[in-house]
């Protein structure tokens, strides 16, 4: 049976590290919005926390996976 693990290749890499990141930016800038409409604090709470957690995510991710695809450097 063939290893159907592999890395993926610096440009699904990138991608996947810009949809991360900047779909928790836009959660951070809604629960900001949020915030200042709604009369509890566990929905922009709520929308923080996942925004922060996909933005980390997302630069791990970047970190770790974006690499040049001649010389293998980050």
């Amino acid at each position: 049976m063939k290893n159907m693990k592999k890395k993926p290749d610096c440009h699904q890499a990138l991608r996947v590290t810009n949809l991360l990141f900047w779909s928790g930016f836009v959660l951070l800038i809604l629960s900001i919005a949020v915030s200042g409409t709604a009369d509890s604090v566990v929905l922009p709470g709520v929308l923080a926390i996942l925004g922060v957690t996909s933005m980390t995510a997302g630069l791990v991710c970047g970190f770790l996976y974006v690499k040049c695809p001649s010389c293998g450097e980050s």
